[in-house]
């Protein structure tokens, strides 16, 4: 019994059927690791929070202001992705985790992952060439300008958390979550749900509905500058999930949003 089990989980781990994580994983089970990346941080952050203003007390100054936000975004980003980490560990035995260190052994899915990173860089380019045109003074959103200074502070915490947390914890969230969910439902919906919900979680609503209510010049440029950001991660979002959705790997993805994030994270340590 226990070769005939051994046999059936290689053969599982060996398989390159297509789809493999929508067979192993059924539909409710992509749902809860969606809900479990995108709704279940905010749960995390939020003890976080508490956690450290208990620890570390009142903060009266800009300095301690950074410090704690770099270790609510770290803390939260550990939790979160240990609970993945953990989810791939102990689901069906391990049979998860061994297909995900299996598959960094294939070079096609480094393959897989350097077509990502070209397919980033130029929807990029060609989307903010025609963005300087409708804005010309657009900069970086709310998003990217509090990583920057995160990772300028604190690079130990910002790599980690950046290059090697987030990457992992999103693609648990987004690929293996909703765009696995969805795709059982239409393969195009599965594609623009997941590419603006990646885009939505980069993106400040709050700050450009106030941007837009406030009225100011001040305040009507930064709710611009954020929607003008917003397509760009929605195109990395969408070049994720494809690059997922063809390599049947969840290391394709993963290894691409990890170089592009370190890359970003080089770029900002050196300026």
């Amino acid at each position: 019994m226990r070769l005939f089990m051994k046999i059936y989980e290689q053969k599982i781990i060996d398989a390159n059927e297509k789809d493999y994580y929508l067979q192993i994983i059924p539909w409710w089970m992509s749902l809860v690791l969606f809900f479990t990346g995108w709704f279940g941080i905010k749960i995390i952050a939020e003890v976080v929070v508490e956690l450290v203003l208990a620890i570390g007390g009142p903060i009266t100054s800009e300095t301690q202001a950074n410090a704690a936000n770099m270790w609510v975004n770290f803390i939260t980003y550990v939790i979160l992705a240990a609970v993945f980490l953990a989810f791939l560990i102990f689901y069906k035995k391990g049979v998860l985790i061994k297909r995900f260190l299996k598959e960094f052994k294939n070079p096609k899915i480094w393959i897989n992952a350097l077509i990502g990173i070209a397919m980033i860089y130029a929807a990029n380019y060609i989307i903010s060439l025609l963005l300087f045109i409708i804005n010309p003074s657009m900069s970086d959103n709310n998003n990217e300008a509090s990583l920057d200074s995160i990772l300028k502070i604190f690079p130990i915490q910002g790599f980690l958390m950046t290059v090697i947390l987030a990457p992992f914890a999103e693609e648990m969230t987004y690929r293996i979550g909703l765009f696995s969910a969805l795709k059982r439902v239409n393969l195009i919906l599965a594609f623009i749900v997941t590419a603006l919900v990646f885009g939505l979680i980069h993106f400040d609503l709050s700050g450009v509905i106030q941007g837009f209510n406030t009225g100011t010049e001040e305040s009507r440029k930064y709710a611009i500058n954020e929607l003008c950001n917003l397509p760009l991660y929605c195109s990395a979002g969408f070049v994720l999930a494809y690059i997922y959705h063809k390599s049947n790997s969840i290391a394709s993805p993963f290894l691409a949003h990890l170089t592009n994030n370190l890359i970003s994270f080089f770029i900002t340590i050196a300026m």
